[in-house]
């Protein structure tokens, strides 16, 4: 009796186990579930560069071989789980320059990605740089990296920055051979649009100046900055204000002292010209103290002197302000006719106003 208890317990657990291992086996033989999702891959290039979009070693998408925006969709992918994924790498290379999640969970997915050359970013911020510099030549370091120089108003530009989340950069100026850093700003990863706005008068930078506003809206504020280039200059010297009607050159009341140390002069307030049909205002340079006489010496000049020379057009507009950066350039002309020959001063004016408004 008790060794048919014992076969009986032993048939039992035979057929225990035989049915344990056998839903394990089916369960190990149940093959994974695949989703199928859409993705949509944009973003922009700043060079011209094919990018290839691969999952699991196959190319799903590439770019056309120009530095414009893309937009690549309806790729459909198959994902088995969360660990899914794109790489995105050169055409023509193996080394993978960015990595993104394919979530399987969602069905219509975006990809973003911005390539500068060197490397893929999840986004991008556009940047509007309006830089001016009197004299010199000034590089824009991004990260370390010169992605621009100029000098005078060959600095403003607008620019695209690969930024990734949560992740700022940084854009320096500096001169052009030297280290030190004029001006150092942060480029926040999380605004799309940004502007950064800076004079440089050849010592300093400045990216921020009160520019003022005039006490009469009906009116125009103007200050001025000299530095002349001309090495028959001889100075001190003011800008006289003109009034010009039909050809006619009158001088105002008005007079602005050009600072010797290369500084902004005081504002002053030019009156409304509404009431005075067809006037306009000039500025001309002159010796300190008279209306008419140019700070120059003309000894080795070709004759004659231009009656134009030192004299250059104000735009008036009602309310404004203006800041020119004033410079000169001397012209000689000893062929053609008479009435062509001769030696005129002109005035080369930029209103840098317009980059701190």
């Amino acid at each position: 009796m008790k060794k048919n208890i014992q076969n009986i317990l032993f048939i039992a657990i035979s057929i225990a186990f035989l049915g344990f291992t056998g839903c394990k086996k089916q369960e190990l033989a149940e093959p994974k579930a695949v989703k199928i999702v859409n993705l949509q891959i944009r973003g922009t290039k700043g060079a011209t560069d094919t990018l290839e979009f691969v999952k699991d070693g196959k190319v799903i998408a590439q770019t056309i071989n120009n530095n414009e925006s893309f937009n690549l969709a309806d790729v459909k992918v198959s994902v088995e789980d969360e660990n899914s994924s794109l790489t995105v790498r050169l055409k023509g290379h193996n080394e993978i320059l960015a990595t993104r999640k394919i979530s399987s969970n969602q069905f219509d997915q975006i990809i973003n990605c911005y390539y500068d050359g060197e490397k893929v970013y999840g986004n991008f911020v556009t940047l509007k740089i309006k830089g001016y510099a009197s004299s010199g030549i000034l590089e824009l370091v991004l990260d370390g990296k010169t992605i621009g120089s100029g000098t005078g108003t060959e600095l403003s530009k607008i620019m695209s920055l690969g930024v990734d989340d949560g992740k700022n950069r940084q854009l320096q100026v500096r001169k052009q051979g030297e280290t030190g850093i004029l001006l150092t700003r942060e480029i926040p990863a999380d605004q799309s649009a940004q502007s950064l706005a800076f004079y440089y008068d050849g010592t300093n930078i400045f990216d921020k100046i009160d520019i003022g506003q005039p006490v009469n809206p009906a009116n125009m504020l103007l200050s001025i900055k000299f530095n002349s280039k001309v090495n028959i200059f001889q100075g001190p010297a003011d800008m006289v204000v003109l009034k010009e009607k039909a050809g006619v050159f009158t001088p105002t009341d008005l007079r602005i002292e050009i600072k010797t140390d290369g500084s902004f002069s005081n504002a002053v307030e030019l009156p409304s010209l509404t009431a005075e049909a067809g006037t306009n205002y000039f500025v001309k340079i002159v010796k300190r103290g008279t209306n008419d006489d140019l700070p120059y010496d003309f000894t080795n000049s070709v004759k004659p002197i231009k009656p134009e020379s030192g004299r250059k057009l104000i735009t008036f507009t009602p309310g404004s302000s203006s800041i020119l950066v004033i410079t000169d350039e001397k012209v000689e002309t000893t062929v053609g006719p008479a009435s062509r020959r001769g030696t005129v001063i002109n005035l080369l004016v930029t209103d840098i106003a317009q980059y701190f408004k």
